[in-house]
């Protein structure tokens, strides 16, 4: 048990990193397109989070979760759906924060990111990203 905690606690600092550094590309993006160029909230939010996600799945299957289960495409498409769910919910808590309480937009976007995050790392590790099970080689008689 504190042999898988610890090596939970070393993917998280690297884990931590690489989801920060999309959410800078995330933000960014979503500062030019909304601030910038004009584009509603709602598509705006849209649109930078799946480039970060793209690019921050590549980053985390290659160099963070190296002994995962799954194949590329594979934890891919599971990245997708989780990430759809998570945008969902990042969508609907900025609109909120936005609309409703009338936070600023990038005040918004890290609050619900912060959230976000808080709750998806588990989700990330434990499924997504899974380690593969390592089957002892049979006894020979």
């Amino acid at each position: 048990m504190a042999k898988n905690l610890r090596k939970k606690i070393l993917y998280f600092v690297p884990y931590v990193l690489v989801n920060s550094f999309g959410f800078v590309i995330d933000l960014a993006l979503l500062y030019f397109q909304a601030e910038i160029l004009g584009i509603t909230y709602a598509i705006a939010i849209v649109s930078s989070y799946v480039i970060a996600v793209v690019i921050t799945h590549a980053i985390l299957y290659r160099f963070i979760f190296t002994l995962s289960a799954r194949t590329y495409l594979e934890s891919g498409r599971w990245y997708i759906v989780i990430s759809s769910l998570r945008l969902t919910i990042i969508t609907g808590v900025t609109l909120v924060l936005t609309n409703v309480l009338f936070f600023g937009l990038l005040p918004a976007r890290i609050i619900a990111a912060t959230l976000d995050s808080a709750v998806f790392f588990i989700v990330d590790f434990g499924f997504t990203f899974r380690e593969r099970m390592r089957v002892p080689k049979a006894k020979s008689k």
